[in-house]
């Protein structure tokens, strides 16, 4: 094992070109080693002040750590523009820090490029991001294993602590890509971009899990690929926390995708978040599975796409207590093609149905000549109403009772 440091002889330049060994390394770019997690002398302290150099960084054969810029930044310290690749084995790589930025810190805008054996990469920090520290606008790509990319901090975001604006792609394998990291205090996501690629990925545009405190979720993009993906826009939201208006698209295979995260719960605060399934079997929730408390729900747009979907507006009614949770206005976007859906939470003189892309209807009295009581659901058999064959495209409403139906809970 190597320790491979820039700005200390050998390697005295600012700008560094680094290349590892055949074996597992610590690598980082610049020599402000103070507060490392890999038992490297403090070469140069902290970096409070000043800026990393703009490094490229390369893992060569083992497994390596590969970090952009410093042990620790704090003060008004700067991570450089760095460039890291991976290489084969297991890496754990960070764009700027290694155990954690504080105070004014700020991230640079870095490049990492896992390798094909499974890699953890993490844009700015390998721990925490506190005070007023900001990530930066960073770019992670994975291999063909089975990644995690976290965009900002592998720990909390929390006091002031602002995400950067990041994108991340995943690769061949089961890849789990979190747009910031956990999200507490006043602490606010950035607006992600993330892709799942090939593979069955967990994607979550904010947080690992909990977001506590008053933290507010990023606008994040979550895109699903091929694969049976999970796609979660912003995190458990808990205490006055509020959630990002994010946009999610399944992409191929069967889906899950959730606006929020299975739970919202106090008085958290959902987005207003655009669901997309695409094709397969598709399980969409605008909000939360579970949803409780005096939770605000978002006013979201959910797409069926081409499948049998299961679509909750807001949360599954099986599961929630809704007495206190102020509903959200949604609206539920058929087409051609749909198959078989089921809406399970249409919320009357609320909610409506967006029929505008199938095309043979023209009315209201269309779609009610199709419309019939099946048990404690209404099915209404969008391909009849549209002079069509029977039963290709067909919408259940789960505990709707078919005489409530009227012209204002669509759009024709």
């Amino acid at each position: 094992m190597a320790d491979l440091v820039g700005g200390i002889p050998p390697r005295l330049g600012t700008n560094n070109l680094i290349f590892g060994t055949a074996e597992s390394d610590n690598i980082f770019g610049d020599p402000f080693t103070e507060g490392n997690l890999e038992g490297l002398p403090p070469h140069a302290g902290i970096l409070s002040s000043g800026k990393g150099g703009n490094d490229q960084l390369y893992g060569l054969g083992g497994n390596d750590t590969i970090i952009g810029d410093a042990g620790l930044i704090a003060g008004t310290g700067r991570g450089g523009n760095d460039l890291l690749f991976g290489g084969p084995g297991f890496n754990f790589m960070s764009g700027d820090a290694d155990s954690g930025m504080s105070e004014e810190a700020r991230g640079g805008d870095d490049w990492l490029l896992g390798g094909d054996d499974g890699n953890w990469l993490v844009g700015d920090s390998g721990a925490d991001i506190v005070d007023n520290a900001r990530g930066g606008a960073d770019r992670l790509f994975s291999g063909l294993g089975d990644d995690i990319l976290v965009g900002d901090a592998f720990g909390e975001l929390s006091g002031e602590a602002r995400g950067g604006d990041d994108q991340m792609f995943g690769g061949g394998g089961n890849d789990r890509i979190i747009g910031d990291g956990f999200l507490s205090g006043n602490a606010h996501g950035g607006d992600d971009h993330l892709y799942g690629g090939a593979g069955d990925d967990q994607i979550q545009g904010d947080s690992w899990s909990n977001v506590t405190g008053t933290a507010q979720c990023g606008d994040d993009r979550l895109y699903g690929g091929t694969g049976r993906d999970g796609l979660f826009g912003d995190g458990w939201l808990f205490e006055d926390t509020q959630g990002g208006n994010d946009r999610l698209f399944g992409g191929d295979d069967n889906d899950s995708l959730f606006g929020e995260d299975f739970i919202v719960a106090d008085q958290a605060r959902c987005g207003d978040d655009l669901l997309d399934g695409g094709s397969g079997d598709d399980s969409l929730w605008g909000d939360g599975s579970i949803v409780t408390g005096s939770v605000i729900c978002g006013n979201d747009v959910l797409i069926g796409g081409f499948g049998n979907e299961r679509l909750f507006g807001d949360a599954d009614p099986t599961s929630s207590d809704l007495t206190n949770v102020t509903r959200g206005h949604d609206r539920f976007v058929f087409a051609d093609g749909s198959g078989h859906d089921t809406i399970f939470d249409f919320e009357n003189n609320s909610d409506v149905i967006d029929l505008r892309l199938v095309e043979g209807i023209d009315n209201f009295g269309e779609v009610d000549a199709a419309a019939s009581q099946s048990g404690a659901d209404t099915v209404i058999d969008l391909g009849a109403a549209a002079g069509g064959a029977p039963d290709t495209n067909v919408l259940t409403l789960a505990s709707f009772d078919v005489s409530s139906l009227d012209a204002a809970d669509f759009l024709i």
